[in-house]
């Protein structure tokens, strides 16, 4: 009787996320990819957005191969025009939206601040800043 209880609910879904749907950007690859992987693996429908559209679609088809449910899009997250398209597209197919990620981003190109040229920089700044906010 003095010890302490652990509670073990034997009705939690396997799949927490079944029925959701989750829109990942910058999917195609590294944290993106992870994220996508992970909600796709707790039960969400997943949308990979990436301007990699080929990686984009070899993701999803490794995603879906696993069974779960995975699907690509071409998306570049500084164009409003394609943000707009992707989700009029996904209210007329799904009719909701559970999920949304903001994982795209630039950075590959690693040097100090200053050697970057000013469109290499305009560039982070629109992907990594603008990007999250295009409506």
């Amino acid at each position: 009787m003095g010890g302490s209880a652990v509670s073990v609910n034997l009705c939690d879904p396997p799949h927490p996320l079944q029925g959701q749907v989750a829109v990942v950007t910058g999917a195609a690859q590294r944290l993106g990819r992870d994220i996508a992987e992970s909600l796709a693996g707790a039960g969400a429908a997943v949308i990979i957005a990436d301007l990699q559209r080929e990686k984009a679609e070899a993701a999803a088809a490794q995603i879906a191969g696993d069974g779960r449910s995975a699907a690509a899009a071409r998306l570049d997250v500084t164009s409003t025009t394609e943000v707009d398209a992707l989700f009029a597209e996904l209210v007329q197919a799904r009719a909701r939206l559970d999920i949304l990620v903001n994982s795209a981003g630039l950075g590959q190109n690693v040097v100090p601040i200053v050697k970057l040229s000013d469109e290499e920089w305009s560039q982070v700044l629109n992907v990594n800043l603008n990007g999250t906010s295009v409506q």
